[in-house]
């Protein structure tokens, strides 16, 4: 399967292409709805998931279980984008909003402002 030709216009605009639904363009929103993510789904961001395995998923386990520690990794580094990787405008993330308030609204939830 190779996507690299897929345009990425769509993506501008709020869309992602999903082949799951046979090779189509549909908003964010539209799977926060499809898997009914609400306020009773607790999140894990990838970029803090000890914390919160440790917050959310560590006080279920039976007592004395250890606290989840991520294997050692240097992330103090961003790592570089390539040249010719697309980025978003200003104009582009106004738009991306405005086509999925629902993913909006639950991105703020998680991650605040």
């Amino acid at each position: 399967m190779n996507l690299s030709g897929l345009d990425f216009e769509p993506v501008r605009s709020g869309l992602y292409y999903s082949l799951r639904l046979g090779g189509t363009w549909v908003a964010a929103d539209w799977w926060l709805q499809y898997f009914e993510v609400d306020e009773r789904v607790t999140a894990l961001r990838l970029e803090h998931l000890q914390d919160d395995l440790n917050r959310h998923l560590l006080p279920m386990l039976p007592e004395g279980t250890a606290p989840f520690n991520a294997p050692p990794r240097d992330n103090r580094k961003p790592m570089a984008m390539a040249a010719d990787e697309p980025s978003f405008s200003a104009e582009d993330l106004q738009r991306i909003t405005a086509a999925n308030p629902r993913w909006s609204a639950w991105e703020e939830r998680v991650y605040g402002g």
